[in-house]
C-alpha cells in the first residue's frame, strides 16, 4: 500500500510548521493537516487558531505516466487556510504570509533536502495557484465553509508505481545509460 501522498504532505506540513515556529514560537503546531469541518458539518476544534492544510484536488500530470514501466505522476492541489477567529485575524494573516514566504523560498523538495520524503519521490515542486473570487466561492462551498483568508498551491510530480513495483528499489540511474522510460 502506497503512503506516498500522506507522507509527502506530512513533509510539507513539517517544513511549514518549523518555518512558522522559527518566526513566532508557540506551544502547539501552527500548521495542521486536517479538514476545516467534521464529517457532520460541525467545526473541527483541532483546526481553530491554525493554518489548515488540506487537499482540494488530485489530477494526472502529463508526463511519462503512459509509458510502460513508468509511474503514474499526479499533481495535488493544496489549500492553506488561516482558520483564526476575528480577534486573531491579524495573526492568521501573519501566519498565511509566512506560509507564502516559506514555499517561495523552498518550492522544490527532494530526498536530499527533505529526508522524510518517500524514496520513490525524485522531486516535487510547489507552485502558487491563482484563484479568482468565483473559484474561491466554489471551493469554500465545496468545503462547506465560509470564506477565510487562504492561499492555494499545486504539488507536482508524485509518482505512483504499479502494484508490483511498490517497495522495490529504483534502478540505478546515471552515465546516460538509463532506459528510455526512466529518462526525464
Amino acid at each position: 500500500m502506497s503512503r506516498i501522498l500522506p507522507s509527502t504532505l506530512e513533509v510539507v506540513r513539517q517544513q511549514l510548521n518549523q518555518f512558522l515556529q522559527n518566526a513566532a514560537a508557540r506551544s502547539d503546531d501552527w500548521v495542521v493537516l486536517t479538514s476545516l469541518l467534521e464529517a457532520d458539518g460541525s467545526p473541527n476544534s483541532g483546526a481553530l487558531n491554525r493554518i489548515v492544510m488540506l487537499l482540494t484536488n488530485i489530477q494526472r500530470e502529463n508526463g511519462r505516466g503512459g509509458l510502460p514501466g513508468a509511474p503514474l505522476e499526479v499533481a495535488v492541489d493544496l489549500g492553506f487556510i488561516a482558520n483564526f477567529p476575528a480577534a486573531q485575524y491579524g495573526d492568521g494573516l501573519m501566519a498565511l504570509s509566512l506560509v507564502i514566504a516559506c514555499l517561495h523560498q523552498q518550492p522544490l523538495l527532494t530526498p536530499a533536502s527533505h529526508p522524510g520524503l518517500d524514496l520513490d519521490v525524485e522531486k516535487v515542486s510547489l507552485e502558487l495557484l491563482n484563484q479568482s473570487p468565483a473559484d474561491l466561492n466554489h471551493l469554500f462551498g465545496m468545503l462547506g465553509a465560509k470564506y477565510q483568508p487562504a492561499v492555494f498551491y499545486r504539488l507536482r510530480l508524485l509518482p505512483y508505481w504499479a502494484a508490483d513495483r511498490q517497495g522495490r528499489p529504483l534502478p540505478v540511474r546515471g552515465g546516460g545509460q538509463d532506459p528510455p522510460a526512466l529518462r526525464r
